[in-house]
């Protein structure tokens, strides 16, 4: 935690310090207005500037008091809905900043327009168009689109939501997963560089199997004789298991409470976009020996292998790879974080195909001898 910061949080309006991480706090006549505190994370730049969105908000509300008119356009109702209580501290900063690249997008497209003219032959209009680029940007742009109508019809500004009829099926999910000499090759590189921090993170990330945003939240406080307790920010589930012995070993000794991962450049925790552009980077470099992490290797013939490799696939990739040692579902769900229900379901997203998972299954066929009920048993058991 760099001393510019703290001054920073300090100078802040409605901002509390705590254990490295840093809070907002709305006053009474705030709260009255919708308004609620909310903890924003850790102590770093990206987080303060979320503490800054709140309090321009805030001000606006203090000054101008809560206005109750309808607004006359898409992009007045957006302007509306990013400065309501509702979006400021009721959704997550890291949602916030998807949010707002999405609603920048409608607001781009579609601002002009008056509510009524917003129908769902328009909405699916412009998905169409946005989908001929990105599939998945287009689903994204749609499903915040639907959660600001749901929002606006619950204050009376829009009758209905035409985004809510639409049938559009999500697209398909990432299947990459790294290899273990992609992983040592961005640790390598990242070291190279200089940016030990996207080495411990990858690491980090593959051992844990846990998503980037936990991963980089991780605190040394969280850390307790070897093992790590903490609360995922997404479902709540409570975990704690301990350190994998190469995670432990690229850690070294953890003292404080600070954050585990921290920047170079800041000397403070990462956040989401900071990270990315490390992350990018680290990639850049490590690709100059190892094409593939780019996705520019022409020899690679495993689907699950094509494409650049994004930190958000190394969760993935610790599952798949638990799941080559010999990991049973409940064991890998007891680190992930999924029910054992969940994790079945959500095994052709987390668990992809592989030539090794294929050659298991083949080798596993007896086309010889039908096996007793107690053989037949004990397999299920096994593969539960």
């Amino acid at each position: 935690m760099t001393a510019s910061l703290i001054r920073r949080a300090k100078a802040t309006p409605r901002v509390q310090i705590k254990k490295d991480r840093i809070f907002w706090e709305p006053s009474k006549s705030l709260r009255k207005l919708g308004f609620k505190g909310a903890a924003l994370g850790l102590l770093s730049s990206e987080n303060l500037n979320a503490a800054d969105e709140l309090n321009t908000a805030a001000d606006a509300q203090l000054a101008d008091g809560a206005a109750s008119s309808a607004p006359a356009t898409l992009g007045h109702m957006i302007e509306r809905y990013q400065a309501h209580p509702a979006y400021l501290t009721g959704i997550r900063a890291s949602t916030r900043r998807h949010y707002a690249r999405h609603l920048a997008r409608a607001r781009a497209d579609l601002g002009a327009k008056r509510i009524e003219q917003i129908t769902a032959s328009v909405v699916r209009g412009w998905h169409t168009k946005l989908a001929a680029s990105s599939a998945r940007d287009a689903y994204n742009h749609l499903g915040t689109l639907r959660a600001l109508f749901t929002w606006a019809i619950e204050l009376g500004q829009a009758r209905s939501n035409p985004a809510a009829s639409l049938r559009i099926d999500s697209p398909a999910r990432r299947k990459r997963v790294g290899t273990r000499d992609e992983l040592w090759a961005m640790v390598n590189a990242a070291d190279r560089i200089g940016r030990p921090s996207v080495a411990v993170a990858a690491i980090l990330i593959t051992a844990t199997m846990q998503r980037p945003g936990d991963a980089l939240s991780f605190t040394a406080a969280q850390v307790q004789d070897g093992a790590l307790y903490f609360t995922q920010s997404k479902t709540g589930a409570e975990l704690n298991f301990l350190l994998h012995p190469v995670a432990a070993d690229r850690l070294g000794p953890i003292t404080g409470t600070g954050a585990l991962i921290t920047s170079e450049t800041t000397g403070a925790g990462y956040g989401e976009r900071s990270f990315e552009r490390a992350w990018a980077a680290v990639r850049a470099e490590a690709a100059k020996d190892m094409p593939s992490l780019l996705g520019l290797d022409g020899t690679v013939r495993e689907a699950t292998l094509k494409g650049p490799l994004c930190a958000s696939d190394l969760r993935r990739t610790g599952m798949v790879w638990a799941a080559q040692s010999g990991a049973l579902i409940p064991d890998i769900c007891s680190v992930s974080g999924h029910s054992i229900k969940r994790g079945m379901e959500i095994l052709e997203t987390y668990l992809p195909r592989q030539r090794l998972l294929a050659d298991r299954a083949v080798g596993r066929l007896n086309m010889i001898r039908t096996p007793a009920l107690e053989d037949i048993a004990l397999t299920m058991l096994e593969a539960a």
